[in-house]
C-alpha cells in the first residue's frame, strides 16, 4: 500500500452486513460494477470521520453512481447525492435510493441546500456525494465548479469534506478497471477545485503502478495484462 494511505477496499466484494433496506443498494451497485468492471479498488488516505461527511468527486461516467454507493458502503455510511431533475422524473424510485433533486431555480435550490443540511445533521452516518462540475468531464481537464458546492459548504461548515479521485481504464481494456483515492480537504492548501483536480490526476497516475499489486487472480484480465496503460494527461 502506498505511503500515506491507511486502508484498502475491494469494491466488488459483498457489501457489509445490515438490514435489507441498507444492504440492497450496495448489493445492486456491486452487481452493476461486477457486470462492467474487471476490478474496483479504493485507497483511503484520510481519517474517515464519524457521522456524516461530504464527498466531492469529478463526474466522468455513468458508473460514478454505483462506484459512489460502493465506496460509501466500504466507509460504513449511507449514500446520498444530488441528481438532475430529468433523471428523477424518469425513475422516481431513485429518490428512495438517496438521490436529491438538483434544481436550478434560486428558491428551489435553497430548498435543496436546506434538505441536504437536514440530511447531514440527522442521526446516522451518511456520505453526501457532490459532483460539482454538473456534467461529465475528463479527469485531466480543469475542474470548473458550479456554485452549488460552495453554498453547501457554507451552509454546513461543521461537516467534514473528503475528496475522491477516480480513474477508469475505459477504452483501454475490454472490461475496465476502476481506481479511487480518498483524501481529506485542507483549506490552507488552496481551493477545493485545485485540490480535487490534483487528487484526481494523482489517482490516474498511481493506478498504472498500483493496479498490478492490487489485482487478485479472480479479477486478473485475460491475456496476461495486469494493469491498464497509464493515461496521458
Amino acid at each position: 500500500m502506498p505511503d500515506g494511505f491507511s486502508a484498502r477496499h475491494d469494491l466488488l466484494r459483498a457489501p457489509r452486513d445490515g438490514p435489507p433496506c441498507r444492504v440492497l443498494r450496495p448489493m445492486l451497485a456491486r452487481l452493476a460494477l461486477r457486470c462492467t468492471l474487471s476490478s474496483g479498488w479504493l485507497l483511503v488516505g484520510a481519517d474517515v470521520p464519524d457521522g456524516s461527511c461530504i464527498v466531492v468527486a469529478p463526474h466522468q461516467t455513468g458508473l460514478d453512481i454505483p462506484v459512489a454507493v460502493s465506496v460509501s458502503d466500504a466507509l460504513a455510511k449511507d449514500f446520498a447525492t444530488w441528481a438532475h431533475p430529468e433523471v428523477l422524473r424518469r425513475a422516481p424510485f431513485l429518490r428512495r435510493a438517496g438521490l436529491l433533486e438538483a434544481v436550478s431555480g434560486p428558491q428551489q435550490f435553497q430548498t435543496l441546500i436546506a434538505e441536504s443540511r437536514r440530511l447531514l445533521r440527522s442521526s446516522g452516518e451518511r456520505a453526501l456525494w457532490v459532483f460539482p462540475q454538473g456534467m461529465f468531464g475528463h479527469r485531466s481537464a480543469n475542474v470548473a465548479f458550479q456554485p452549488g458546492i460552495r453554498l453547501l459548504l457554507r451552509a454546513c461548515p461543521e461537516v467534514p469534506v473528503l475528496l475522491a479521485g477516480i480513474d477508469y481504464s475505459l477504452f483501454r481494456t475490454p472490461r475496465p478497471h476502476c481506481f479511487i483515492e480518498l483524501t481529506g480537504y485542507r483549506a490552507e492548501r488552496g481551493s477545493l477545485a485545485t485540490q480535487l483536480a490534483a487528487v484526481n490526476l494523482d489517482a490516474g497516475c498511481r493506478a498504472g503502478s498500483e493496479l498490478p499489486h492490487l489485482l487478485t487472480p479472480h479479477f486478473r484480465p485475460q491475456g496476461g495484462r495486469t494493469s491498464p496503460e497509464r493515461r496521458r494527461s
